[in-house]
């Protein structure tokens, strides 16, 4: 979710997509298209190891997308009993 969150693990990340274990995507690659396809492209993997390699420096705070807005409450209705 954060820089702090994603630098803590850098290594580890890099490990995961390159050794394609992550994200998870078990459908072998040329044999259909699917839509939603979890898979990082070869450009997408190597920026990641760029990132780990050039000391995982954190970007300029303005290029940052809009945090996500999590519904607040009861999304269903109150509870009967809690």
């Amino acid at each position: 979710m954060t820089y702090k969150d994603a630098v803590k693990r850098a290594s580890f990340l890099e490990e995961v997509t390159v050794s394609r274990k992550m994200p998870p995507w078990k459908a072998e690659a040329g044999f259909g298209s699917f839509l939603d396809e979890r898979r990082l492209s070869e450009k997408e993997i190597e920026r990641i190891a760029e990132w780990v390699e050039a000391g995982s420096p954190e970007g300029d705070a303005k290029d940052l997308p809009p945090a996500p807005k999590c519904p607040e409450g009861w999304q269903l209705g109150t509870p009967d009993l809690l």
